[in-house]
């Protein structure tokens, strides 16, 4: 038994009352959900009213209000979204994280063996740092403006604005003004980029696979 489209908006009411506006998570719970609707009344030849009000009491915990030590405990927000968003960024944190201590680990031995030409060109490589950390910045800043363009909300738009967006502007600023290091600076641009890239390229993926506006 399919729901009709009047009783899909319910669940979709339901949904918003209880703050899942990201579509991406959205949908697919929405999509569970209308499943669990249609078997109970086909199954048990429950009305509506009936399914929907288990299926509600079934899904409730999963929206409980919640933070993550991960995303920022000044955030909270549904279980599921906030479990999901976790899920998304260890995975891509630990991954950045392995990769830029690599990079830190093989640009140390390189500068270690071209000490003396690091040394007869420090003011040029210093340069080279700065140019590259700004125009880092700047293709992140253009991310962050595609993403606002969609006019949808996504869990990856929503880590992109409160960890990929802040870690390129402010580690990268802090990297480039009090670390003599460059092989930190390397590690700071390396992060804002690929997490920024990572997330932005899901978030435009995660739009084009929903061509319903989100519910606000």
């Amino acid at each position: 038994m399919k729901l009709s489209g009047e009783q899909i908006q319910q669940v979709e009411d339901y949904l918003t009352k209880k703050g899942l506006k990201y579509i991406d998570i959205r949908y697919e719970v929405l999509d569970h959900m209308v499943t669990d609707i249609e078997q109970l009344m086909e199954s048990k030849n429950l009305s509506f009213l009936n399914a929907s009000e288990n299926v509600f009491t079934k899904w409730n915990e999963n929206f409980v209000t919640r933070s993550s030590f991960w995303i920022g405990l000044v955030y909270s927000g549904p279980k599921i979204f906030i479990d999901n968003s976790v899920i998304i960024y260890k995975k891509m944190v630990l991954k950045i994280q392995l990769i830029a201590f690599v990079v830190i680990i093989g640009f140390g031995n390189f500068s270690n063996y071209f000490k003396v030409l690091q040394s007869d060109y420090s003011q040029e490589i210093t340069l080279l740092f700065k140019i590259i950390a700004v125009f880092s910045m700047v293709i992140v800043l253009y991310w962050f403006y595609q993403i606002k363009k969609t006019k949808l909300q996504t869990s990856y738009s929503f880590l992109f604005t409160r960890n990929a967006l802040p870690s390129a502007l402010v580690f990268g600023t802090l990297g480039l003004l009090f670390s003599e290091s460059n092989s930190m600076k390397l590690a700071f641009i390396i992060f804002g980029l690929w997490s920024g890239w990572v997330l932005f390229k899901h978030h435009v993926k995660s739009v084009s696979n929903y061509s319903l506006p989100a519910k606000s």
